[in-house]
């Protein structure tokens, strides 16, 4: 396991190709649930756009959350811009 250098988000982890989130116990528990909230989203949200070639009609109909929510879960983790996907790794 290697600590998280790489773009990952304080707190996640990399073992093979799955990706761990590790809860800190140092902070109060909201901050580190709204952490954790806030990776897995992100996560989901790339991993299912990704899945579908970018095309937000079907990630939607995948996950179940409408076109609208997940353009804001988008714009809320800044992962685009005018008209590029900005997490293309």
């Amino acid at each position: 396991m290697r600590p998280a250098r790489l773009g990952y988000p304080r707190g996640v982890t990399e073992t093979g190709r799955e990706r761990v989130l590790r809860a800190r116990i140092d902070l109060p528990f909201k901050d580190v649930k709204d952490e954790l909230l806030s990776i897995f989203e992100r996560e989901y949200v790339v991993a299912a756009l990704h899945r579908h070639g970018m095309n937000l009609s079907a990630a939607s109909r995948e996950t179940g959350l409408s076109r609208k929510h997940l353009r804001h879960l988008m714009h809320k983790h800044r992962l685009c811009t005018e008209r590029r996907f900005v997490d293309d790794e």
